[in-house]
C-alpha cells in the first residue's frame, strides 16, 4: 500500500497546523492517515479536530515530542509510518518521491527515508537556505510551487530531517521513540533505536521536499528552559549508549556524507 500514517505532534500551534494539513491534501499522491496528538489544545486544536473529524490522541499537558509521536503511533493502521512537524508545508508529490527512491533503490522495509527541507534562515548544509517564503500571515505560496524543485540537491546520509519514513516492520522492531527526549534528542533516540534494529540506511533524498517554518515548537520550549536541553540530550545518550551524538552522527550515520547505499 502507498499510503502513510502521518504523525504529527502539535502544542497549541493550530494555523500552522490547519496549513500543515491543507498542504497533504493538496499536494500529495496518495490518500493518507493523518494523526495528530494534541499537546493541551488549549488554542482551540483539540476542539478543531473533533469538529473536523480528524484523528487524534490528546493530552491535558505537553508531554514532549516523544511520548506524542509513539501515543499517535498507538492509533496508526497504515504499514508505512511518517513523522512530520506541525510547523511545514509539504510540496507536490513529497510523498511519491519518498517511496520511489525506497523503491528504485531496493532498500525493502529496513530503510530510514527523509525529505530535503527548505527553510527561511541559518546555513545549515543539509536544508535548502535561506530562502524565506514568509511567514504563516504573509506566506508565498504560489512562489514556493514555482522555485522548489529548482534548487540542485544531491542524496545525502542524514537523521535530522523530516518528513520521515520508515515500515512499520522496522518502527515495531525498535520500539519508537525513546520518551526519555522531552525536545532535543528525539532524532538522535530515534534514529539509535533504528540501528538497534538493524537499520543502515538513513538518507535524506533530493526530489522530495517541504517548506519548514523553522522550529515554532522548538523556539517555545527553549525559552522556557534555555540552556537545558541540550545538555540533557548529551548526557542522556552518552549514559544510555556509551557514545556521543557527535560520534554516532559522524563515525555511524556519516552525516552529511554523499549517500552510496552503502554504510
Amino acid at each position: 500500500m502507498k499510503n502513510f500514517s502521518i504523525l504529527i505532534a502539535s502544542w497549541n500551534n493550530l494555523d500552522y497546523l490547519k496549513l500543515l494539513l491543507r498542504s497533504i491534501e493538496k499536494n500529495s499522491c496518495y490518500d493518507h492517515e493523518v494523526i495528530v496528538h494534541v499537546q493541551e489544545g488549549t488554542d482551540g486544536t483539540l476542539e478543531w479536530c473533533r469538529e473536523n473529524n480528524i484523528l487524534h490522541t490528546h493530552s491535558e499537558s505537553n508531554v514532549g515530542i516523544s511520548q506524542a509521536v509513539n501515543n499517535c503511533f498507538s492509533k496508526a493502521t497504515k504499514d508505512w509510518i511518517c513523522h512530520m512537524d506541525d510547523d511545514m508545508y509539504v510540496c507536490p508529490e513529497w510523498d511519491k518521491k519518498l517511496l520511489d527512491f525506497i523503491h528504485e533503490n531496493k532498500l525493502g522495509e529496513t530503510a530510514w527515508v527523509a525529505s530535503t527541507m527548505i527553510e527561511p534562515r541559518g546555513d545549515n548544509p543539509l536544508c535548502i537556505t535561506p530562502y524565506s517564503y514568509g511567514s504563516l500571515n504573509d506566506f508565498d505560496e504560489e512562489r514556493l510551487l514555482d522555485e522548489y524543485s529548482t534548487y540542485p540537491r544531491e542524496a545525502v546520509n542524514n537523521t535530522q530531517s523530516n518528513p520521515l519514513l520508515l515500515h512499520r516492520s522496522l518502527w515495531e522492531k525498535m520500539g519508537g521513540a525513546d520518551e526519555k527526549y522531552f525536545g532535543p534528542g528525539f532524532e538522535e533516540g530515534l534514529s539509535k533505536n533504528a540501528w538497534d534494529a538493524g537499520c543502515r540506511t538513513f538518507v535524506q533524498i533530493p526530489d522530495s521536499r517541504v517548506y519548514h517554518f523553522q522550529s515554532t515548537t522548538m523556539l517555545k520550549l527553549l525559552r522556557e528552559n534555555p540552556g537545558s536541553w541540550a545538555l540533557h540530550r548529551d548526557l542522556e545518550f552518552y549514559k544510555d549508549h556509551g557514545i556521543s551524538i557527535q560520534k554516532f552522527n559522524n563515525d555511524y550515520i556519516k552525516r552529511g556524507k554523499k549517500y552510496d547505499n552503502e554504510i
